[in-house]
This record gives C-alpha cells, sequence and structure tokens, in this order.
C-alpha cells in the first residue's frame, strides 16, 4: 500500500492510497490518517481481486465515509 501526495495549487493538496483495503484494518486506518494530515482530500483506491473481501462494496463504501475518505472500487 502507498501513499501519493500531489499538489492542487498552492492551498490544496489531494492524496490518494491504492491497496486492497477489503476491512480497513488499523493498519488501513493509521494509513488514512497520515494522508488526511498532509491532504485536504484523499481517495482510496481498493483493488477488488478475488471478491472475497470481509466486506461488500456497500459496508466499505460506509467505512470510508466513517473515516472521512472517497473510495473508489476497482475490479481486477
Amino acid at each position: 500500500i502507498g501513499l501519493e501526495r500531489v499538489a492542487q495549487g498552492a492551498s490544496q493538496r489531494k492524496c490518494c492510497t491504492v491497496g486492497k483495503f477489503e476491512a480497513f484494518h488499523i493498519g488501513h486506518q493509521k494509513l488514512i490518517e497520515k494522508a488526511k494530515s498532509l491532504c485536504s482530500s484523499v481517495l482510496v483506491v481498493s483493488i477488488d481481486k478475488d471478491r472475497l473481501g470481509l466486506f461488500t462494496f456497500r459496508e466499505r463504501e460506509s467505512l470510508a465515509r466513517t473515516f472521512g475518505v472517497k473510495l473508489l472500487n476497482l475490479e481486477f
């Protein structure tokens, strides 16, 4: 899982995290906290390889809202 920071003008930064994000476990939460400390907006890109995650997409979407981030699910 990585963290990329992209400057959008002088006053606004956006971050994007990429990974499986199947459960938003404590490691995911720490990454999200770090991204939110660096950026005004955070996008979580979830790579859904096998559709056997612990939560459904709707449940993960709800968790993402709880953490104050946007979720984009990519199926491979």
